[in-house]
């Protein structure tokens, strides 16, 4: 799915969808004027929740419209593992 994604980026073609983030909580950190973004993927975890993962998501700097924001994905990323060791 993903190499389906590329491609289409590639070549300029891709189409809004409804969809429903599944499998963590998300914390996202996202300065306006920066060409990055910074994740951090929560799971459940007994009665909490722990860190399974952080992420850097390199990306176009955020453009506000008037439904909300838009960015564009550049499809270099960075997971980070919750103790830094890779």
């Amino acid at each position: 799915m993903r190499t389906v994604a590329f491609d289409a980026m590639a070549a300029g073609r891709w189409e809004r969808a409804d969809a429903a983030w599944q499998e963590s909580d998300l914390l996202l950190w996202k300065p306006s004027a920066a060409w990055f973004g910074v994740d951090a993927f929560h799971v459940p975890d007994g009665d909490g929740c722990r860190l399974r993962n952080g992420h850097v998501d390199c990306e176009h700097p955020i453009r506000h419209t008037e439904v909300g924001f838009d960015t564009l994905d550049l499809t270099v990323d960075l997971v980070i593992a919750p103790d830094l060791t890779r």
